[in-house]
């Protein structure tokens, strides 16, 4: 497969198709990743530079590189390693410039997210160039944003919490025909027995698709109840009114009980949206953006489900075609008792020489320590 490097502009600069490895590692609710090695020559030097970017031939999606390494090993083989994120990274270089109170589908709040802080921002120096809206696609589930009273959200942060508690994925899509990028709101498709509208996709052993499974149940990392408390003002100066708030989520009991506590800060009755308009929020606006907030975080807290499979390529599930990254599909292993429907959340894909390696990740992962630190400070 030929690897197409252009400018951040999205002028073509070149390809390269004799490499030792790409690993391009795709998320459904936030940026994915790629590490890319090919041999040091003077083209390869002059194209893999920070900032350009790199596309797979045939992907959606392309990365922009923000790491470069050179090697010079104990045989005298030099090497270039290049990584960085796919361009859905561009969002984690932008905060939430300016107030907001958004109660909308979750893909309406992500899209006026991007759309004011990324695409038609009060600062123009803001501007991502060449990024726009991709169509509208209308789903349902639904979402709410408030600014905090104070500081401010990283974009890339708020919209990996969206996605997370609505399903739905998102990403910046790479045409590089038009010289364009679009954000867009994506739905992986149902592929479950449970349905008969898209084409089934069982990965097992015994279909002889799979290579090597791993499977993880764990609640190390779960909360299924959550106690908000918040401050809903009204008026101002001598006549203000503080009232507590208080919305509880979720309704486990007994040992099936896991809580947290999450502080929903002060809210005002008035305030202003990201265009200057002054608008007005109801205690029950704010108790829904609290029982919102409290949902996105449990949907980040999930209990941790997750079936690494490598797939066989050859196989009788055509990768892309017959699923892919975002797809509901079933799992089987008999021998350790496991069955389950689990959404496709990532997917690696390998290359190295001939040889081609796809894994996907069933069900939410197990988080890492710096995953971990990031929950504690929302």
């Amino acid at each position: 497969m030929n690897v197409f490097i252009f400018d951040k502009d999205i002028t073509p600069l070149g390809i390269i198709d004799a490499y030792t490895s790409l690993q391009w590692t795709r998320r459904y609710c936030k940026a994915g990743e790629f590490t890319f090695i090919c041999p040091v020559t003077d083209s390869n030097v002059l194209l893999l530079q920070k900032g350009n970017i790199i596309w797979p031939q045939g992907d959606k999606e392309a990365g922009f590189i923000n790491y470069v390494n050179f090697k010079l090993d104990e045989n005298g083989q030099e090497t270039i390693t290049v990584s960085g994120k796919f361009l859905t990274g561009y969002t984690s270089r932008r905060i939430i410039w300016d107030s907001f109170y958004i109660s909308d589908t979750a893909e309406n709040v992500m899209r006026t997210l991007v759309n004011k802080n990324m695409i038609n921002p009060t600062i123009t120096g803001r501007t991502i160039p060449l990024l726009s809206l991709d169509t509208v696609q209308g789903y349902t589930p639904t979402a709410t944003y408030t600014t905090p009273d104070s500081g401010r959200d990283n974009l890339a942060d708020i919209l990996e919490l969206i996605s997370t508690a609505a399903e739905l994925g998102h990403r910046i899509l790479f045409d590089y025909a038009n010289k364009a990028l679009k954000f867009e709101v994506y739905a992986g498709l149902d592929r479950t027995t449970s349905q008969s509208v898209n084409s089934q996709a069982i990965f097992s052993r015994a279909f002889e698709n799979v290579l090597s499974q791993e499977y993880t149940d764990s609640n190390d990392n779960l909360k299924n109840v959550a106690l908000i408390n918040g401050i809903f003002t009204t008026g101002s100066g001598e006549t203000e009114v503080s009232t507590a708030v208080s919305v509880i989520v979720g309704a486990e009991t007994g040992l099936d009980r896991y809580e947290e506590y999450i502080d929903g800060g002060t809210q005002s009755e008035s305030t202003e949206d990201a265009d200057g308009n002054t608008i007005t929020i109801t205690q029950a606006n704010y108790e829904t953006a609290l029982e919102n907030a409290g949902a996105a975080d449990l949907a980040d807290h999930a209990e941790i489900k997750t079936f690494d499979s490598v797939i066989d390529v050859r196989s009788n599930l055509v990768y892309k075609t017959d699923f892919d990254l975002g797809d509901i599909c079933p799992c089987i292993n008999k021998a350790w008792g496991v069955q389950v429907d689990a959404r496709i959340t990532e997917i690696i894909e390998a290359y190295e020489g001939s040889d081609v390696t796809v894994t996907p990740t069933f069900g939410n992962n197990v988080p890492t320590v710096f995953d971990k630190i990031k929950q504690k400070m929302r």
